[in-house]
Order: structure tokens, then sequence, then C-alpha cells
């Protein structure tokens, strides 16, 4: 065993949130546990968008992590999202074991039942992006009535909408420029 966690009460509804939204990502789970926290990421199949969400260890109830420094796996995260399918979890408690690749998540309910879902571990590149937030400053103001008729040119099923914004020192003196542009972009794999 490499890594085990445990967790009660509302710190259960923590992380079910932010599996879910790491979920919106992409579909595999990459989970790194050092001793004194735990890093769960996931990036999307184009490796386009990224999410990564730490939890301390003070934030469970038991951590430990044995024999490494750090310990890194990945899994699919349909996988894990089904442990919450439970109802009411009054405690879970998560069992990495490298060697054996394999995640042991063990769910207890309040009426008594107890519940292992075993995860095999994926090969999975760990990622690490970096992101200098002042090299990328983004505001977007606008009046609402302005905004409100640029966005009524696309059609109400659009499910993105991307907002491309050059910045000034990046448009050529003399050359007419757009500084702001609105794309959408439907994918025809999705369908309607």
């Amino acid at each position: 065993m490499s890594l085990k966690a445990t967790l009660t009460g509302s710190q259960i509804k923590h992380l079910k949130i932010a599996l879910q939204c790491l979920g919106r990502i992409g579909s595999e789970l990459l989970l790194e546990g050092f001793p004194e926290k735990v890093v769960l990421r996931s990036i999307n199949s184009s490796k386009s968008a990224y999410a990564s969400v730490s939890f301390q260890s003070s934030f469970f109830d038991e951590y430990n992590v044995f024999q490494r420094n750090v310990v890194q796996a990945g899994v699919l995260m349909k996988h894990v999202l089904t442990v919450f399918r439970t109802q009411k979890i009054a405690r879970l408690t998560l069992h990495l074991d490298t060697d054996a690749n394999t995640l042991l998540l063990v769910v207890h309910a309040d009426n008594g039942l107890e519940k292992r879902y075993t995860v095999p571990c994926l090969e999975a590149e760990i990622l690490q992006a970096t992101v200098d937030k002042e090299m990328f400053p983004t505001y977007l103001l606008a009046e609402a009535g302005e905004l409100n008729r640029l966005l009524s040119s696309f059609h109400t099923t659009v499910a993105e909408i991307t907002i491309i914004a050059t910045p000034d020192s990046e448009v050529e003196a003399g050359q007419a420029s757009k500084t702001v542009q609105m794309r959408s972009f439907n994918d025809p794999a999705k369908g309607d």
C-alpha cells in the first residue's frame, strides 16, 4: 500500500464536488500523493483544458503516504465517481497500492452497509501546468445591452462561444485589426 486516506462528513461532499468538476474536464483522474497533500488533476483528450485540486493532509481524518515521498497513479474518472452513487456515505477510505496497480475505495454507508470498489490504475502521464497570472490578465467589461446584442447573433443551441482578445502590443501600427473576436464552433461529431 502506498497511500491511505479516510474521510467523513462534509469532507466527502467536498471531495465529490471536486471530482465532479474534474470529470467535466477529462475522463482520467491523475492522483498524486505527497506527505503533506494530495493533488487531483484532470486534462482533456486534446490537452487544451487542465484542472488541478489540492487537499492538504489535514483535510483528511487519516492520511498516510508509505514507502515513497511521491505516489502517482491514473484512474478512469467514471469508476471513481461511481462510488458516490451510494446514498448517505458515513466514511470513505482510499487505499492506493501502486505495486498492485489498484485504487481500493471502501464506502461505509449510514445503514451499516460496506461497499468495496477496486479500480485498476492506468498508465498515465502526470502533467504540471503552471501559469503566471500576471502575464495573462483577463478582464471582460461590457455594457449589458451591447453584450446582449453581440450574443444574440449566435444560435441558442451553441454550447460554447470563444472570445479572443488580442493585446494592443501585438497589433502592428497602421494595420486594421480586431482586438476582440467572438466565435462559435459547432462540432459535427456531437450531433445537433
